[in-house]
């Protein structure tokens, strides 16, 4: 008997992620594989889907972390026509050498300025503290009408580079932002800041706080969906 193989989309609103799956008669236990980027769970044939969906979600933050470990592996920012994301459009990245380091837009051209050889190492890291300049002065002011808009206003908020997820709210109220919002398109930052700020009143995902995104972000569905083409960027 040949082994039956499907195709399912995990996602908790954290982590995202595609994943095949694959039932076997002649095996005893389950296992998880993450092989070119993908995630391959390998399970008994009798298994009800149901134990198989909690048996990834449990390990949704491993999946998660060996994806993007393969994906960085795959991405070189020195290769030819290697972009970088920015407000939502791609800019093929071209290097200068010069006296500065800094990263300047040109119709569709990123050009990433440095005294050093460019690697892909120094180029991330040129990006990253692109992100991390402009991130706060950008993102604040709509956070802030966000949160007089939803009256939900948090106790702190810092601004981080993650791989894994886009943004978090603590149990004190600080929200966490994501450097890589600098990626997106303002219509999906700010959906991931109404995400955040819904996270303030209710500490879960369940229907009352999809309810209250839904109140300012009808069409979020929609918005999560265009997200995962950008989660390949989180290098």
């Amino acid at each position: 008997m040949k082994p039956e193989i499907s195709t399912h989309y995990y996602d908790d609103g954290l982590h995202r992620f595609e994943y095949t799956l694959q039932r076997k008669a002649r095996i005893r236990h389950r296992y998880i594989r993450i092989r070119e980027g993908q995630a391959r769970v390998t399970a008994p044939q009798r298994t009800p889907l149901s134990t198989l969906h909690a048996f990834v979600a449990d390990h949704a933050e491993w999946i998660t972390q060996k994806i993007q470990k393969a994906s960085e592996r795959t991405r070189d920012l020195t290769r030819p026509g290697a972009v970088i994301l920015w407000h939502g459009k791609r800019y093929t990245i071209t290097t200068i050498l010069g006296k500065t380091k800094n990263i300047t837009f040109q119709n569709n051209i990123a050009h990433f300025t440095s005294p050093e050889s460019p690697t892909h190492e120094r180029l991330q890291a040129l990006m990253w503290q692109h992100y991390k300049t402009h991130a706060p002065d950008y993102i604040t002011p709509r956070l802030k009408a966000w949160a007089e808009t939803m009256n939900l206003h948090p106790g702190r908020v810092t601004f981080r580079r993650a791989r894994t997820r886009w943004g978090s709210c603590s149990s004190r109220n600080t929200l966490s932002l994501n450097i890589y919002l600098m990626m997106l398109p303002d219509e999906l930052m700010d959906y991931i800041i109404v995400h955040e700020l819904a996270h303030i009143r209710h500490k879960n995902h369940g229907k009352d706080f999809w309810a209250l995104v839904a109140l300012y972000v009808p069409q979020y569905q929609k918005n999560r969906r265009q997200l995962r083409s950008y989660e390949s960027y989180l290098i």
